[in-house]
């Protein structure tokens, strides 16, 4: 009824136009034809009005939030620029022990190193997560109308006159582009060491962070396990020797940072960045395979170009833009510098990180599950020409088979075109012509089922407030719950402050509230906001002299709100 509502109200010269047209061109004379008419021209302006809603860059709704590894057991980032390489590695292990050393071996002397936020790297993979597909209720709702659409339309087909095949053809045709750029565009679119040993030398000894980090240039494997011995470090293991000797004898050095304890207390274990010369970006990975236990490792490669290595996967590469520093929109706030990707909407948030950034450079994320077998040389990354972008996209079980269900539809909607095209006018089909849409039925059923297998399914975050419910991106957004933080900053400091402490004990009394639970969850971990500079939390930092509350949002922004300055 509605559809034959919309065909009645279309102004009335276009109507009595194309009505005029239909029946100087194909002479249709009876009440029926007049009503199918109708119906056809509804279909269209449905059809294009939801091409045009889809196409402009709306999409089926992602409310899930795939969870994050707590602590990767191997992450890095790598900025490669004019032969040379910044790279920011973390342990992988966090302790209060003095007695481990860590020993990365690097091809030429260090030109700098430094230690990195603690928070950086953890920042960069939760920035760079796979778009996670988990509801597609609206989607099947709009696939599920299209297909009664152009079930009514190919009825028309098929009861039709053949003297109006030409206008209902046209029709059917327009019709079918439309839907079908509806239903593909969105988815288109410290002690000192010992200098003295023999065939040993330190090239410099230095404090960086809760870190002693001496660089040795060793002639063998041996000397270097003489020299931690002597310093109360663990020997290499006997399978590491012959690796240590092969990079002795290509002239790689050897940092060796040991983490010192602050006092009685533990230390935590700050990434390094270490700055050095090489012909070829690198990754050291041999000595990874000392522990013999299978390795997840991602890398974040900033360079002119895409980044690929053998068995590596690649997750998502962009070419990203700075965005200056700016006000938020709707509080009194602003946003730190940052940078975006152009077309796969991924940004780079952490301040930490954006350092290393520069404008229009390439963002590859590399992924890969190693063995120790696979573990048999160092990562060496070819930077090659742009290519497109790309986002790995990932799906929940409900995503997963929804998705799989629209291949199913999609399917049933060029069944239902083929049978109209075949039987149209009333005509009998053809044997051969009931076994092509056969074809087309098994095909649509075997796509669905390859799609279901290949599909990369993750567990989602859950909603502690409601159980078996994932958290949903439009409650959480951190800048739509900035204005919250404010409103308890305006009750708890009336004035500006220059205490930190002050600062921290009044966030965590407001944390503790049960009414946090309503806005300071943090959708990413399912846990309430914490001090970390990770996307979904808080810290307090000093700018200027001043402390100030900075929240991260979803994509590692930096939101930083003055104390005292609240709406």
């Amino acid at each position: 009824m509605l559809l034959h509502v919309l065909a009645k109200e279309l102004p009335r010269r276009w109507r009595s136009m194309l009505a005029a047209g239909i029946y100087r061109t194909q002479h249709l004379d009876t009440l029926r034809d007049v009503k199918l008419t109708r119906w056809i021209i509804a279909a269209v302006i449905v059809l294009g009005t939801g091409g045009v809603a889809l196409g402009n860059g709306v999409k089926f709704p992602q409310i899930g939030y795939a969870k994050m590894p707590e602590i990767p057991q191997q992450r890095a980032l790598i900025a490669y620029k004019d032969g040379i390489e910044t790279l920011v590695v973390e342990s992988a292990y966090v302790t209060d022990s003095p007695e481990v050393g860590w020993v990365l071996p690097v091809p030429a002397e260090p030109m700098e190193i430094s230690v990195a936020d603690r928070d950086v790297l953890k920042s960069v993979a939760m920035c760079m997560r796979p778009e996670v597909v988990h509801d597609l209720g609206q989607g099947l709702d709009s696939i599920l109308m299209a297909w009664v659409i152009v079930a009514v339309v190919c009825l028309g087909v098929i009861f039709s006159r053949p003297e109006g095949n030409l206008i209902l053809a046209s029709l059917v045709v327009v019709a079918m582009i439309v839907l079908l750029g509806s239903i593909m565009l969105p988815a288109l679119s410290a002690a000192g060491p010992s200098q003295g040993q023999a065939g040993v030398s330190a090239i410099s000894v230095q404090r960086v962070g809760n870190y002693d980090v001496t660089v040795l240039k060793s002639a063998s494997a041996e000397a270097l396990q003489i020299w931690l011995k002597e310093q109360g470090l663990a020997a290499i293991p006997a399978a590491g020797v012959p690796v240590v000797n092969d990079y002795a004898k290509q002239g790689w050095v050897f940092l060796v940072a040991k983490l010192a304890r602050q006092g009685d207390g533990a230390a935590s274990a700050h990434p390094l960045a270490v700055k050095f010369a090489t012909k070829q970006a690198v990754f050291p990975m041999r000595l990874t395979a000392l522990a013999n236990t299978t390795t997840q490792v991602d890398l974040y490669i900033i360079a002119a170009g895409q980044v690929a290595s053998p068995a590596f996967a690649l997750n998502s590469v962009d070419r990203y833009q700075p965005v200056r520093e700016g006000p938020a929109k709707g509080v009194n706030a602003v946003i730190a510098a940052h940078y975006e990707a152009g077309k796969t909407r991924l940004a780079i948030g952490s301040p930490e990180a954006a350092k290393w950034l520069w404008p229009g450079c390439i963002v590859t994320h590399l992924s890969a599950r190693l063995h120790p077998a696979d573990m048999g040389k160092d990562v060496w990354l070819t930077i090659g020409s742009v290519g497109r972008p790309y986002r790995q996209t990932v799906y929940s079980e409900q995503g997963r088979r929804q998705s799989s269900l629209v291949d199913l539809l999609i399917g049933g909607i060029l069944i239902t075109i083929a049978m109209a095209i075949i039987c149209r006018h009333r005509r009998r089909p053809l044997k051969q012509e009931m076994m092509a849409v056969g074809v087309v039925a098994v095909v649509a059923v075997l796509w669905s089922g390859y799609d279901w297998l290949r599909y990369p399914v993750v567990p989602l975050v859950m909603d502690p407030n409601n159980a078996g419910q994932p958290l949903e991106s439009n409650r959480f957004e951190l800048r739509d719950r900035s204005e919250d933080v404010e409103a308890m900053l305006q009750r708890s400091l009336t004035e500006p402050t220059t205490r930190p402490a002050r600062l921290r004990a009044m966030i965590a009394e407001a944390l503790a509230d049960n009414r946090a639970r309503g806005w300071a969850v943090n959708p990413l971990n399912g846990k309430l906001m914490t001090e970390e500079r990770t996307p979904g939390n808080y810290a307090v930092r000093e700018i200027e002299g001043k402390p100030v509350l900075c929240l991260y949002d979803l994509e590692g922004r930096e939101l930083r709100i003055e104390p005292g300055q609240a709406k």
